[in-house]
């Protein structure tokens, strides 16, 4: 399958494409560092395209530059996110802005564009069928105080694909609302607010969630799946 990976240089997103690369799959990823995706794709045979998709131009044009190089898209996983947390108070118009336009607008404007490219393709008889992932949270099932603007993003997320995976039943595009707990990632340091991760879940464990989906038959969907420490409260 040919699978297309946001957010892939770090975290969640890296162990999905070495996972992946080593099962017969075409993988692309995209992210916005140029020189760790260079290596990773040099290490996991794969291919990267750097892109930003903190505003609508740069999810269309990272979508743009995709089918340029690529006919077309067997599955597209939405992994990219950015944490914040604290008061609402304290919380600047400027980062709600920007957790909600990676968090929650990125992916639906990219689940967009690629899900006319599936759909044309599976009309036309050259694609089977499609495959979208969103690599959630359980934060897009639950919220806490002085993360309520994180968990909003998520939430959006978790409304989305719930009608969306109504929207394509007649589509064949099968639609996954993936939700982890806490994992050891780079998140929190990336957000500015670093914290002992040694506790949370391996991202590993994440990419086999993901693995495991594409791996189910055509016909199949996992709607939603909650992944967590079994400590989790």
């Amino acid at each position: 399958m040919k699978i297309f990976i946001t957010g892939g240089t770090s975290g969640i997103g890296k162990q999905t494409v070495e996972l992946l690369s080593t099962q017969s799959h075409q993988v692309i990823f995209s992210g916005r560092d140029q020189k760790r995706g260079d290596e990773l794709a040099m290490s996991t045979n794969s291919e990267f395209i750097r892109g930003d998709i903190s505003t609508c131009e740069g999810c269309e044009d990272l979508a743009n530059r995709y089918f340029e190089l690529h006919a077309h898209c067997d599955v597209l996983i939405n992994n990219a996110g950015i944490w914040t947390e604290g008061t609402i108070g304290d919380t600047s118009v400027q980062e709600i802005e920007k957790v909600f336009s990676i968090n929650s607008i990125a992916p639906i404007i990219l689940s967009k564009l690629f899900i006319a490219k599936m759909d044309e393709h599976i009309q036309e008889g050259s694609q089977e069928y499609g495959r979208i992932i969103f690599v959630n949270s359980v934060a897009g099932l639950t919220s806490k105080a002085e993360r309520e603007v994180y968990c909003a993003s998520k939430w959006a997320i978790t409304g989305f694909t719930k009608g969306l995976s109504q929207e394509l039943s007649d589509h064949k595009i099968s639609i996954t609302n993936l939700c982890p707990g806490s994992v050891d990632t780079e998140l929190f340091d990336n957000g500015g607010y670093p914290r002992d991760t040694s506790a949370m879940m391996d991202p590993k464990v994440v990419a086999n969630a993901i693995g495991y989906i594409i791996n189910q038959p055509a016909d199949v969907q996992i709607q939603e799946l909650v992944v967590h420490p079994t400590s989790y409260i």
